[in-house]
């Protein structure tokens, strides 16, 4: 799948508005309260949504967001909306189990249905059934831990390198001061020595840095 994230989403479509108002009505319990303490941070994605698909506050004004059991239509499914009525209702396993990234995209799509948008045949398309990863909701999930290890990687090589370059500022320390005492082809080994490791101190000063 790629970057495509495991959400799914559902949108009631195919039904009269009546028919589809008692449906929910019988399906769909009163709504629940958002969790005290969710897992995304969905002010931030709907603020993006909203960014995205400007035309649904014109239409709209308030889109009414709800976390609570989806419609039979859509049991299975993480988010639905209601076009008529401006509704978005996001399922609340999907507040305790979505990434910023995955709500992110989740409500961009949901936006999307708002404005009038269909689901697209294409997997990459934002407006797929299967929401693919959104790239104005920044990096994907994938990318985030690829970035953690890349990272980790990074600080423990940076840590080597400074216990690497305090070793070899003692051995040249010490290389000084037998050079200062030696006579003769000793000393000229022994400034040889300190060249050497100088060389490799410089070098990785400058790995250090691109670090």
């Amino acid at each position: 799948m790629g970057n495509a994230q495991a959400i799914r989403r559902g949108r009631p479509r195919g039904l009269g508005l009546s028919l589809l108002l008692a449906l929910v009505a019988i399906a769909v319990p009163a709504t629940a309260p958002a969790p005290a303490a969710a897992a995304v941070d969905l002010e931030a994605a709907t603020r993006i949504a909203k960014g995205v698909f400007p035309s649904v506050a014109q239409r709209c004004g308030l889109v009414r967001i709800e976390i609570g059991l989806l419609s039979a239509l859509n049991a299975s499914a993480s988010a639905e909306s209601y076009f008529y009525s401006c509704r978005v209702r996001i399922a609340p396993g999907t507040m305790t189990t979505a990434s910023n990234a995955q709500m992110c995209s989740l409500m961009v799509h949901e936006w999307g249905h708002l404005a009038g948008l269909e689901h697209s045949s294409d997997p990459d398309n934002f407006m797929h059934e299967r929401v693919p990863h959104n790239r104005l909701c920044g990096p994907s999930d994938e990318e985030a831990r690829a970035r953690q290890v890349l990272e980790a990687n990074r600080a423990l090589r940076r840590e080597a390198i400074a216990d690497k370059l305090s070793e070899l500022r003692s051995a040249l320390r010490a290389t000084h001061r037998a050079r200062r005492r030696a006579h003769g082809a000793k000393r000229v080994r022994l400034a040889r020595r300190a060249k050497r490791l100088e060389r490799r101190m410089k070098r990785l000063g400058v790995e250090l840095r691109s670090l």
